[in-house]
């Protein structure tokens, strides 16, 4: 049987949650029915050679005329997008006629929040619903963003347990590397250090965390634009001893078992899987309430308001009870959002557009 030739766009400069959801794709695929390819268009923290390991090709954009020669070798083209400003290579698929996918990750715009880009979006939004053959979305708020009150079909991210899972023992290997002492709680957020993340927010709700547990830790795991603002506002606190930056980290399965509590206060969030992750981990998580409701896979996560006095939010934080983990890790294997269910869906959705066209 010929196999199916599937090509992703999406990567970007950055790990984040689209890069680790095309990485999911390609490590649980069938290889026996599809073929696939990835472009990138940086390769800055998405080496090739994870791809590589996985039989995946890749394909560096330097240049936009580079799509030409590469979309024309597949069959299936998924777009991975948080917005509808760039139509440039969906319309290198339509001139090829292949089957277009288009897979709304998003809420919102991380680098252009201004109304010009807003409605520049909102208008191109329509040219995306008409020239892909599937529409799919992360979550319900993230399909209103991207295709307004058009069908869309929801697409759970599963999470690799092959990857992402609770170990004894790291915990205490995570303390060494930080100097942390063992009887901490720890409270983390992994993320690309961007204004999206409000982590400013959360440095000064961990300053009010520290006049009660003096002895706890923010394990801040990633990097990004605010990097430096960050590390500069946790020293303007005083806190910058009990604040720990990790930087880029390629895999980072190991510190959601370091992670008691993940606190997420994002301004605005498609679906971000680290809470799911954190979740199938055994963490607790407080999230803002601009991030859907979808991310409650299991009992520990708890939505707090932005709005709320801070003095409160952290008063909440405070009463929680991290001794739930192996019960928290046994909701989330019962959940929908295993990786193999999210991949069996994706490959269903192939399989449909293949069998159509025949």
């Amino acid at each position: 049987m010929k196999r199916i030739k599937v090509l992703y766009i999406g990567i970007s400069d950055t790990l984040g949650g689209i890069e680790r959801f095309i990485i999911n794709i390609c490590t649980l695929i069938n290889r026996d029915i599809f073929s696939v390819g990835v472009i990138a268009y940086s390769t800055k923290y998405v080496e090739p050679e994870i791809f590589n390991e996985l039989g995946v090709t890749v394909y560096p954009l330097t240049t936009k005329k580079e799509y030409d020669s590469i979309i024309k070798l597949f069959d299936i083209i998924h777009f991975n997008k948080n917005s509808a400003l760039d139509l440039f290579a969906l319309n290198i698929a339509n001139k090829y006629n292949k089957k277009v996918i288009w897979h709304s990750h998003n809420t919102g715009l991380s680098h252009h929040n201004n109304f010009l880009f807003r409605f520049i979006h909102k208008l191109r939004r329509s040219y995306v619903v008409n020239h892909s053959n599937v529409l799919l979305a992360c979550s319900n708020l993230a399909g209103k963003w991207m295709y307004g009150k058009k069908d869309f079909i929801f697409i759970p991210n599963g999470v690799n347990l092959q990857n992402i899972h609770f170990e004894d023992g790291v915990r205490e290997e995570i303390c060494r590397k930080f100097n942390i002492q063992s009887n901490s709680k720890i409270y983390g957020n992994v993320c690309r250090f961007s204004k999206q993340k409000n982590l400013f927010y959360l440095l000064d709700l961990f300053n009010l965390i520290l006049k009660s547990e003096s002895n706890s830790t923010l394990l801040l795991v990633g990097d990004g634009p605010l990097f430096e603002q960050l590390k500069d506002y946790s020293e303007k606190l005083g806190i910058q001893n009990s604040v720990d930056f990790t930087g880029f980290v390629k895999d980072v399965g190991d510190y959601y078992s370091a992670i008691d509590i993940m606190i997420v206060p994002s301004l605005y969030e498609g679906f971000p899987m680290t809470i799911v992750e954190g979740q199938a981990c055994g963490c607790l998580c407080f999230v803002s309430d601009t991030i859907t409701n979808q991310v409650k896979v299991t009992s520990a996560v708890n939505f707090f308001s932005l709005n709320d006095r801070i003095e409160d939010v952290v008063k909440n934080i405070l009463k929680a009870d991290t001794s739930k983990r192996k019960r928290i890790i046994e909701e989330f294997n019962n959940s929908i959002f295993l990786g193999q269910n999210m991949c069996k869906s994706i490959e269903n959705t192939y399989l449909s557009l293949i069998k159509h066209e025949n």
